[in-house]
């Protein structure tokens, strides 16, 4: 076996340096993992980069953006952008930390799975026959009445006799809103209209309406008060509704922005005529409710009678 020489060992010394110079005097270990991408998307670095040192990531810092200022950026040594809007320092440092690792030699980990989404609760099981479509919990919020009046439309078309039924600060997370109403005589048709699952002048709510003349069945959106976009969803007709005993429920589920509309005509029993979720690809996303009755059009000494309006909360199943 022959043995080292002089010369083999200055060139060895040589290499060491050359090593300690590059790599900061340790061997990159080629089996050390930096963990997943904390990046993957490249959403934190704008397209073409600033013109930092994106090579240099064993000196990048942390620190804090001016706009705005609750969120973090990476900088190079000259204070030049790597990347930002990051949330907390620690999402920043763990930015630096992975590159660091990668420039070192370093292999990417893994991509994390995205987090499953909850299951959606199931839906409750309607009870026919009872107050409400579905099983009720405590007690009713009662309504309070505007009207009657007149309705002056900002575009100009005739004004119209109206009421309404109100229920404020609604917080249930599923809720029916239930009315009992008798129509009378028309000075047009129009419609007998359940408003709910947001707020009138705030989020905008749904619109879920029964026709008077031929009683068609909608649901639609108010996004913005006063335009609405009635009937996106069809239901089937259920027929001329004046001088005959209607209740009508409007039902939400909030976490899943689902509306279903429910009629119980002349003592028929509940049934429900059209639902929807995302309806009209609108989510009102508001914390408090509120729900409203609504019916135009009807002649002079020719109310509609309104014999109830309440809502309830939906009882949770077993």
């Amino acid at each position: 076996m022959s043995t080292a020489t002089d010369y083999d060992k200055l060139q060895d010394e040589e290499i060491k340096k050359l090593k300690d110079k590059v790599f900061g005097g340790t061997d990159p270990d080629p089996g050390t993992e930096c963990g997943p991408n904390p990046d993957p998307n490249n959403e934190h670095v704008k397209e073409g980069g600033w013109g930092g040192d994106t090579a240099g990531a064993a000196t990048w810092e942390s620190v804090p953006m001016t706009n705005p200022p609750d969120q973090w950026k990476v900088v190079d040594k000259a204070g030049v952008n790597i990347a930002h809007k990051f949330a907390t320092e620690k999402e920043a440092d763990d930015y630096i930390k992975y590159h660091q690792c990668i420039q070192e030699g370093g292999s990417e980990g893994p991509t994390p799975e995205p987090p499953q989404p909850e299951p959606e609760p199931p839906t409750p099981e309607p009870t026919p026959g009872t107050v409400a479509p579905y099983a009720v919990k405590g007690n009713p919020m009662q309504s309070t009445q505007r009207g009657p009046t007149v309705r002056h439309y900002a575009s100009g078309k005739p004004d119209d006799n109206t009421v309404e039924k109100n229920v404020k600060n609604i917080t249930f997370d599923n809720y029916q809103f239930v009315v009992d109403i008798t129509m009378h005589k028309m000075d047009h048709d129009d419609t007998a209209s359940l408003k709910y699952g947001g707020t009138h002048m705030g989020s905008g709510w749904f619109d879920n309406t029964v026709g008077v003349y031929t009683g068609a069945t909608g649901l639609g959106t108010e996004k913005k008060h006063p335009s609405a976009d009635l009937n996106i969803v069809k239901g089937p007709k259920i027929g001329d509704i004046r001088e005959k005993r209607l209740r009508m429920a409007g039902i939400y589920f909030k976490k899943t922005n689902k509306c279903e509309l429910w009629t119980d005509f002349e003592g028929s029993g509940w049934k429900k005529q059209v639902e929807g979720t995302n309806v009209g690809g609108f989510n009102p996303k508001s914390n408090i409710n509120e729900a409203q009755l609504r019916i135009d059009g009807w002649s002079k000494n020719s109310m509609p009678t309104l014999h109830s309006a309440v809502v309830w909360e939906i009882a949770a199943q077993d």
